[in-house]
């Protein structure tokens, strides 16, 4: 006698030759196999620009801005040269220190309640059935 605990609901007029009932062998219960032909659409991977700040990089910047004597500051007369004289090396640190870098904007889920047990089992299934 088969019983059926799990239900597979689809609005397919007719599932037969796609669905099928496997013996597990290992264990007391069968599994039921349904393929279903899915349309996916192939997603771009999108990548930006982006910097990425760690306690490294913040190490590594301090002790470069730390390193810089800084003369050429303080030998220019004028307010806005100075200025612009103190941005162009600060900023000449920090892109060594936080670079950027291109990253991937799709994000990946992690859903907490797949175990690290029900992912062993489901590769060694999926080897079992191909």
């Amino acid at each position: 006698m088969v019983s059926l605990i799990d239900v597979i609901i689809t609005n397919k007029d007719s599932i037969g030759e796609l669905a099928t009932v496997m013996d597990l062998v290992y264990v007391d219960h069968k599994a039921q196999i349904l393929q279903l032909n899915v349309k996916t659409t192939a997603r771009k991977c999108k990548k930006i620009k982006s910097r990425q700040y760690s306690g490294k990089g913040l190490e590594e910047f301090k002790c470069l801005l730390n390193m810089e004597s800084w003369q050429e500051v303080f030998q220019t007369s004028e307010v806005n040269s100075a200025l612009q004289v103190f941005m162009d090396i600060f900023g000449y640190y920090f892109n060594i220190a936080f670079p950027y870098k291109l990253v991937n904007l799709n994000k990946t889920y992690n859903s907490k309640w797949i175990t690290k047990g029900i992912k062993i089992s489901s590769k060694r299934f999926f080897f079992l059935i191909q």
